[in-house]
């Protein structure tokens, strides 16, 4: 063999194994990495992380906490209505969530604007299937999680199961993904849907192996330093904080962590929060959610009729936005007036963060399925 090619072979094989040794240790700490847990309830702990290129929250519950309710969104306010010209009626995370008063909210499934189509795979509520759920082969949403009263929960693969077939008695709620990221405490060899295999925001759930704390994982993305994650990187995290199972569900724009006690969604996407299908959500049974309760802000109407390319064809994946990592760039303060000091934007850059956004949804519109969430 030429000395040239065996150089070649062992530069190559340097590189795969500098790539896998990244990839399967995404947190690794560095000697900037911030890192901070707070209570913010009983039985509800929050999670702040950034380090290099990534940046994550996670929220664990005790599952075993007294007066926890789990739900789901409802299918009928999902569905389209003459009395809204035909238009999905879906909601932001948060929207939903300050209506329902819940006091910790994620995204759910992935959907479908180009079909009429609703949720992705398996979706529950209330102990009712979803009649309006579809079927995706570049997705497999497959991926589920099951809920019931007194904390009960089932990480299981859903396929088959989306109109009949038997589901256990208890199970009330069920939110559905792809791909599976932790199955029985090893890593799944994630090699689908494409999206999987590169960094983006991202939104997971995972359980430990008793059963009794519940993962709540949203990665930040396309915002300042922060990169997203890949879904082995995603399970690394959960894996790394006792997940014994875990699944990744939508993201991309559509990744949501809300939390009450802080003010609303903690994590970044890189444009504002986007209505999406469904929702899981977390209630506590105490004064202050009674009192939440009474107020509901009018659902956000997602009108349906946006135009998308369904050949199939996969456009160039996006570059992060590249801002200088010091900047803070909070898209929440866009919306409306900050309650603590952010950075003022010059008009050129508010253009350029808008002209990206505006980018963002025009190469994700070929495939919805490219980024992991449209």
């Amino acid at each position: 063999m030429a000395p040239s090619i065996r150089l070649a072979g062992l530069f190559a094989s340097i590189v795969v194994l500098a790539s896998a040794s990244a990839t399967a240790r995404p947190h690794r700490r560095s000697a900037s990495a911030f890192e901070r847990w707070t209570e913010v309830r009983d039985g509800v702990r929050h999670l702040v992380r950034r380090d290099g290129p990534f940046a994550y929250h996670v929220v664990a519950i005790d599952l075993r906490t007294e007066g926890l309710r789990i739900a789901s969104t409802d299918e009928s306010t999902a569905l389209p209505t003459a009395a809204h010209a035909g238009a999905h009626r879906w909601t932001r995370t948060s929207t939903w969530a300050r209506r329902t008063g819940a006091d910790i909210a994620i995204n759910g499934n992935y959907y479908d604007l180009t079909r009429w189509r609703s949720a992705c795979g398996l979706a529950m509520s209330d102990g009712q299937r979803w009649r309006s759920s579809y079927d995706d082969r570049r997705l497999n949403c497959f991926a589920s999680a099951g809920f019931g009263e007194g904390g009960q929960v089932s990480f299981f693969n859903s396929r088959g199961l989306r109109k009949a077939g038997d589901l256990p008695a208890w199970m009330q709620v069920v939110v559905s993904g792809s791909p599976a990221l932790v199955r029985n405490g090893e890593l799944v060899d994630i090699r689908h849907p494409r999206h999987a295999l590169y960094r983006n925001p991202r939104s997971a759930i995972g359980v430990d192996k008793d059963g009794t704390t519940l993962f709540l994982l949203a990665v930040d993305g396309r915002e300042g330093s922060a990169q997203g994650m890949t879904c082995r990187e995603a399970a690394t995290v959960l894996r790394d904080l006792g997940a014994h199972n875990a699944i990744n569900l939508d993201g991309g724009g559509s990744s949501a962590l809300y939390i009450e006690e802080e003010g609303g969604v903690v994590n970044h996407t890189g444009e504002p929060e986007r209505p999406v299908v469904n929702h899981l959500g977390f209630f506590f049974d105490d004064a202050r959610a009674d009192d939440r309760r009474s107020a509901r802000p009018p659902t956000v109407v997602y009108p349906g009729a946006l135009e998308r390319s369904t050949n199939g064809a996969s456009p160039a994946l996006p570059t992060p936005l590249d801002l200088d990592p010091t900047t803070k760039v909070d898209r929440r303060t866009l919306a409306r007036p900050a309650t603590t000091p952010s950075v003022a934007l010059s008009s050129a850059a508010s253009l350029a963060v808008a002209g990206f956004a505006a980018t963002r949804r025009r190469r994700s519109a070929a495939n919805p399925a490219i980024d992991g969430a449209r």
